[in-house]
C-alpha cells in the first residue's frame, strides 16, 4: 500500500514538474509573440508616420507659398496655415482622453485576447 502511495506522489511530482515546465515554456512564447507584435506595430506606425509628416511638411509649404501668391504678401500664407496648425492642435488637446482611452480599448483587446 506505501509502495502504491510512494508510486503515485512519485507521479505526482513528475506530472507536476513537466507541466510547470509547459507552463514556462508557454509563458515566454507568448512574451516573445507580445514583444514583436508591439515591435512590428512600432515599426509600421514610425515608418507610415514619418511619410505622413513628410507628405504635411510639403504641403503645408505648397499651401503656404500658395496663398502668399493669392493674398500678394509675402508671408500672410505661412501665418495663416500656422494658425490652421495651432488650431488643430488645441482641438487634439481637448480630445486627448478620448484617443487615449480608445488605444488603450483597441490594445487592450489585442494584448488580452485568447488563444495567444
Amino acid at each position: 500500500m506505501f509502495e502504491n502511495l510512494e508510486e503515485r506522489a512519485t507521479n505526482i511530482k513528475d506530472s507536476s514538474k513537466i507541466y510547470l515546465e509547459k507552463q514556462i515554456d508557454y509563458t515566454k512564447l507568448k512574451i516573445f509573440y507580445h514583444v514583436t507584435s508591439s515591435a512590428i506595430v512600432l515599426i509600421k506606425s514610425l515608418s507610415i508616420g514619418i511619410c505622413i509628416f513628410v507628405a504635411i511638411l510639403f504641403l503645408s509649404i505648397a499651401l503656404s507659398l500658395g496663398l502668399n501668391q493669392w493674398l500678394d504678401h509675402k508671408f500672410l500664407g505661412y501665418i495663416i496655415t500656422g494658425i490652421v496648425y495651432v488650431i488643430i492642435a488645441i482641438i487634439s488637446y481637448a480630445f486627448r482622453h478620448t484617443v487615449e482611452r480608445k488605444v488603450v480599448e483597441k490594445f487592450s483587446k489585442s494584448f488580452f485576447k485568447d488563444g495567444h
